[in-house]
């Protein structure tokens, strides 16, 4: 009892931090859509370049690929927190900018409900949202007379996550994440004494599905086939606008902002041989169906490779 206490307390303090979210990129590109999407920033998989859809144990709590929960030790509750720190360097019109930034970015709690049934739960980032930056415009009609504009933004969008994973057969699993995504962002421009914040809230239920095939191939070498796959889903942003001129004040309530977040599709394994594992992961996100609110930036969809090893 006294250890599902100190649990539930840490997902509270957990829920309170992740929804503040703090600074947790410094990237341009976070200005746009939802922000920067989170991924491969939690668990032990992280230390193996993020892989994740093929790897399962004892003590992963797998939340990437759900199916992956019933690797768990079936006698054991377990729980994992996550820190993330993070370097980033952008360059641009011949002047670069160097952050560092970093957070708790995961608190997760899993074990085995009945044979055959794992469930998890857990609060992690979806997106995160940081940026700042100074733009020079001219005037229109003069060379000479410019002008100074200011962009900076920060939040991002957490998600509460609740994870059942099932074993279908003796080397089959299925899973399931049914989350909660919520969050706030905040985007600002300023030019002289003029400033203008947008603050958008957001809010949806999305879930996303794994499979995992596990099968000893020697005497000492498994292999762990994984799928996963997320539907695209449609978010509401509740926007308000305050602007600043001078010393007056103005707030502008604006309709809902409906946006997308991505669909997405992998495959991976995980060979483990002896004491060594090794994983490599494919990963498709339809970036293409997000808006970017601003009619001169369209989104690319994104293939990503990765692969890691470990003893």
């Amino acid at each position: 009892m006294k250890a599902i206490k100190y649990a539930v307390g840490f997902v509270l303090m957990a829920t309170s931090r992740l929804m503040g979210q703090g600074v947790m990129t410094s990237s341009p590109y976070s200005m746009f859509g939802v922000g920067e999407i989170a991924s491969g920033l939690y668990g032990q998989n992280v230390a193996m370049g993020g892989v994740a859809y093929g790897m399962r144990g004892a003590s992963l709590i797998n939340s990437d690929n759900p199916a992956g929960l019933t690797g768990l030790d079936s006698c054991s509750l377990m729980a994992e927190t996550s820190l993330f720190l993070r370097s980033e360097r952008a360059q641009s019109g011949g002047s670069s900018n160097h952050a560092v930034s970093g957070n708790m970015s995961a608190f997760s709690l899993a074990g085995r409900i009945i044979p055959r049934w794992y469930v998890a739960v857990g609060i992690m980032p979806y997106s995160f949202v940081g940026y700042y930056f100074k733009s020079s415009q001219p005037l229109e009609g003069s060379l000479d007379t410019g002008y100074d504009s200011e962009f900076e933004g920060s939040g991002g969008l957490s998600k509460a996550c609740l994870t059942h994973a099932f074993r279908l057969m003796r080397h089959l699993s299925m899973g399931v994440n049914l989350n909660y995504v919520f969050g706030n962002m905040e985007q600002s421009e300023t030019q002289s004494s003029m400033s203008v914040t947008q603050t958008l809230y957001g809010r949806a239920f999305l879930a996303d599905f794994g499979l995992q095939y596990y099968r000893q191939v020697g005497r000492e070498a498994a292999l762990t086939l994984g799928a996963v796959y997320g539907y695209r889903r449609k978010i509401s942003l509740e926007n308000s606008i305050t602007i600043i001129n001078d010393d007056a004040s103005t707030e502008v309530k604006k309709k809902t902002v409906r946006q997308s977040l991505p669909q997405f599709a992998g495959a991976g394994g995980a060979l483990q041989y002896k004491k060594m594992t090794y994983a490599l992961d494919y990963t498709f996100r339809q970036y293409g169906s997000l808006s970017s609110g601003d009619s001169r930036v369209k989104f690319n969809d994104a293939h990503e490779l990765r692969a890691g090893a470990c003893p």
